[in-house]
């Protein structure tokens, strides 16, 4: 099993396997944002990014339905 290829922008941006944006990540959190390739991260202070609520694709303008 591969796992996809993402990248990241000096200002946030993760970009996805073809290099089309996907989410922003605030500046405050970056450093702590690991590879998806990433088996094990010693130390420091790990960013965990829930997306359970994720809005994607089409669906990305409703991000704040739930919201208030």
């Amino acid at each position: 099993m591969t796992t996809p290829s993402f990248s990241r922008t000096a200002d946030g941006w993760v970009l996805g396997p073809n290099s089309e944006l996907l989410f922003w990540v605030p500046a405050g959190i970056r450093s702590g944002l690991c590879s998806l390739r990433n088996t094990l991260v010693l130390g420091g202070n790990p960013t965990h990014l829930d997306l359970t609520n994720f809005m994607h694709g089409d669906a990305w303008h409703r991000c704040r339905d739930r919201m208030v």
